[in-house]
């Protein structure tokens, strides 16, 4: 009667572990956390800058990248802070307070439209902001 008990009761479990597991992997669907004002923008082929506001606090940069390639210097600094200067060759992102990014783009040298894209995250929240920058 002992051993029908335990199994009883560690079927039970199992069941109630698998049960609260499905309900806490249930994809959620998160309000903008974010509020970027705008989600693109077009610049110059010359220099050009952009500064980029946001309605919501608390969002940081998750990855940024230039025709697809990575900029991996993003990644050493702490984009969760109210001020922070990222530089690569191309681009310096500057974040000016808890609601704005300054955007300074060198001039496109290339043949093509150099494309930039900012992947911001809150939470569980994702967002991008993808700047156009024409060519020569």
């Amino acid at each position: 009667m002992n051993i029908t008990r335990s199994k009883s009761l560690i079927l039970f479990t199992a069941i109630a572990i698998a049960v609260l597991s499905f309900i806490s992997c249930e994809d959620q669907i998160w309000d903008d956390n974010i509020g970027l004002f705008q989600k693109s923008a077009k610049l110059e082929a010359s220099a050009d800058s952009i500064t980029i506001s946001t309605k919501e606090t608390g969002w940081w940069i998750n990855n940024v990248t230039i025709n697809d390639n990575f900029i991996t210097s993003i990644q050493s600094i702490d984009t969760t802070s109210d001020q922070f200067e990222a530089i690569s060759n191309d681009v310096t992102i500057t974040r000016l307070g808890p609601r704005q990014l300054k955007i300074n783009l060198s001039q496109n040298q290339t043949t093509e439209d150099r494309i930039l894209k900012i992947y911001f995250q809150n939470g569980n929240y994702f967002d991008a902001f993808t700047i156009t920058q024409a060519k020569p």
